[in-house]
């Protein structure tokens, strides 16, 4: 097998743990999230049963990930990796369903979901243009993770502008 096939196959496998980490822990927010809602209604158990669950399962695919050879710092999702336009707009649209507070910013989300690149156009407009328009309208989105979102799209407006 040679290097850059190795190297090729080991990020592909980085990843796939990455994303099973990523999905179980959106399953666990979301059944936190429903416990929330729940707890009138008397269905603890089974959301505390689901939670442990979860939880179990986080831990089976980091135990398999250590003992396949990566460390835990090669399962943190690392934000100053470069992704698409289209990837963000997807995660947002995954990740978060506070944005819809920001009414006027879903037809530019819903654009950026058809962008690869910067240098790309949608519906007569330039990609720095559509994500520009979505920053602006999204100021009553707020919180840790939609200013690390802000800060990586700012990040990649900036790198085509220089």
């Amino acid at each position: 097998m040679t290097k850059s096939k190795k190297k090729e196959e080991l990020e592909t496998t980085k990843n796939y743990y990455r994303k099973q980490l990523l999905q179980q822990r959106k399953i666990l927010r979301e059944t936190n999230l429903e416990k929330e809602h729940l707890i009138k209604k008397y269905k603890i158990d089974q959301l505390e049963e689901k939670i442990e669950k979860t939880n179990n399962k986080i831990k089976e695919i980091i135990i398999h990930a250590l003992d396949n050879g990566f460390s835990e710092n090669d399962l943190r999702y690392d934000l100053s990796q470069k992704r698409t336009i289209r990837n963000i707009a997807q995660e947002i649209v995954e990740e978060s369903p506070d944005i819809k507070k920001c009414k006027d910013a879903i037809p530019y989300l819903m654009q950026m979901q058809h962008l690869d690149s910067v240098d790309k156009f949608s519906y007569n407009e330039s990609a720095p243009e559509i994500v520009n328009g979505f920053l602006i309208h999204t100021r009553c989105w707020r919180g840790q993770y939609p200013r690390k979102i802000k800060a990586e799209l700012r990040k990649i407006l900036k790198e085509t502008v220089v």
